[in-house]
């Protein structure tokens, strides 16, 4: 078996790259035949994911966080052959690896990529870019792709809940339409809109019906309610308009940028569309 596990060698997550020997050495007890090389920058790991797809390796284990999970699924979606996946969880919040059973006890996640337990599961695309779990534009969505690296690393998931109770006094809001897949327009003038593909999002567990392998998608629009909605959200409020989706076409009256997987997605107008069962990821 064909294994390849990458890990970045300056990332700010100090307790894997401290563990890195003993991780390595869990890890071949599992797969005897692994692979190890330590990314140097963003290019080199994209490099390793070419390398994991190109030269059809059997399993491909990355250690990082949400921003890193969405850079491997961009990657891996332009190729034919597609690697088994299992992310070893070192981000800030986490939420793709969490959707899959996993926590940040590095241990405890070995075992669970030793088990080989897989499961195909849905992404979707958006215009050119992919993502694995949300989408988002308005109020609140940038504040993954703006937050400092230096803030994560010393105040971790805090670094992004301060800089969002700062923009609930932004009187912002996004509007324009949705023409769902079966043809129905809706308009909108929301705080922030969502394509949501998963049960958490930002720390909380807010959406416990997803089902990431039934090739559908949730479309959430904000009430404009106090806290700018996210109450709406933390007490799963039924007054949230929820639509599920295979696909859709959005457009704004004014531009806006989109986060996808906490990363910077397109700009303006999106058309997204689910794949099917496109990855198969390591769960627990």
């Amino acid at each position: 078996m064909k294994v390849l596990f990458v890990y970045n060698r300056n990332s700010g997550h100090q307790k894997l790259i401290k563990k890195i020997s003993s991780i390595k050495k869990k890890l071949s007890r599992y797969f005897p035949s692994l692979e190890v090389v330590a990314s140097l920058n963003e290019e080199h790991f994209k490099s390793l994911c070419f390398k994991a797809c190109e030269e059809k390796y059997d399993l491909f284990i990355f250690a990082g966080g949400d921003g890193t999970f969405n850079m491997v699924i961009n990657e891996i979606a332009k190729h034919k052959y597609r690697p088994k996946l299992a992310l070893l969880p070192a981000g800030t919040i986490n939420d793709a690896s969490k959707n899959f059973g996993f926590n940040k006890n590095i241990n405890r996640s070995i075992k669970i990529i030793g088990k080989q337990k897989y499961k195909e599961i849905d992404i979707c695309s958006a215009n050119d870019k992919y993502f694995a779990y949300v989408a988002a534009a308005g109020l609140f969505a940038d504040i993954p792709i703006d937050t400092k690296q230096i803030k994560k690393k010393y105040f971790g998931f805090l670094a992004y809940y301060s800089k969002a109770v700062i923009e609930l006094f932004d009187k912002d809001y996004v509007e324009g339409q949705i023409t769902l897949d079966n043809g129905r327009i809706i308009c909108f003038k929301a705080p922030f809109v969502m394509f949501l593909n998963s049960k958490r999002v930002g720390g909380f567990k807010i959406n416990p019906k997803a089902d990431i392998s039934d090739g559908k998608i949730d479309f959430f629009i904000t009430n404009n309610e106090p806290f700018k909605g996210l109450l709406s959200y933390l007490f799963l409020n039924p007054n949230v308009e929820r639509y599920e989706i295979s696909s859709a076409r959005i457009s704004f009256s004014k531009p806006q940028r989109w986060d996808i997987d906490g990363e910077k997605g397109p700009y303006g107008d999106v058309e997204v569309k689910v794949l099917p069962k496109f990855i198969t990821i390591c769960v627990k």
